[in-house]
């Protein structure tokens, strides 16, 4: 799987290759900035045909601290506590397809995924569950699969504009890959064929 920088720097070489003047800079920054909009749309595409969200676009199993805190309502505490885990930069744009494996770390055990109502269906009252409470949080249910239980493994869609290290594989299908780099540098260079054009046009005036 190819890294963000492996993608964006063949895009700006293309860039680099096209450009007519060296004042045209092309920052790597933007260039990224449009493959996070490319695979956006893109997987937007695939949901809404497919149904579901392709393995590769996940991010690799993280383990995440389980933390424990009261809960309060209004600043007052009811005197119940419950099980949380933060999980950074947690995609909610693909809805239900936002985590795909919630459970222990060896993947032996999967947590139902429960609705704001508590529901997880029949017969599954006192298994592992958890509630997806915001874009950060998430609630665990009370059933831990043991006791005294400190992390938690969970496979799920990362925010990729806010969490993508450029030099870590980047969670793309391969087949999509020359499209997003044909679309990346179309839209970059497309400021520079009009800046050409324009200068162009000027030079006739004269």
């Amino acid at each position: 799987m190819k890294t963000l920088a492996q993608i964006g720097y063949d895009i700006l070489e293309m860039v680099t290759n096209y450009r007519i003047t060296d004042d045209e800079r092309v920052p790597i920054e933007l260039i990224y900035e449009k493959i996070h909009d490319e695979r956006a749309k893109m997987l937007e595409d695939y949901v809404k045909k497919h149904s579901n969200i392709p393995p590769d676009l996940y991010c690799p199993l993280k383990c995440v601290n389980i933390e424990c805190r009261d809960i309060e309502c209004n600043g007052i505490k009811t005197g119940d506590k419950e099980y949380y885990a933060v999980l950074e930069n947690l995609d909610l744009t693909v809805n239900e397809y936002a985590i795909k494996f919630l459970g222990t770390i060896d993947r032996k055990i999967s947590f139902r995924k429960m609705n704001f109502k508590g529901a997880m269906g029949p017969g599954t009252k006192n298994k592992p569950s958890y509630m997806i409470l915001d874009s950060v949080n998430v609630i665990l249910g009370e059933h831990l699969p043991t006791e005294g239980m400190k992390q938690i493994g969970v496979i799920y869609m990362c925010d990729m504009s806010k969490s993508c290290d450029a030099d870590q594989p980047y969670p793309i299908k391969r087949s999509w890959v020359a499209r997003i780099q044909k679309n990346v540098f179309n839209s970059v260079i497309a400021p520079s064929r009009i800046k050409r054009d324009e200068k162009l046009n000027t030079t006739d005036d004269v």
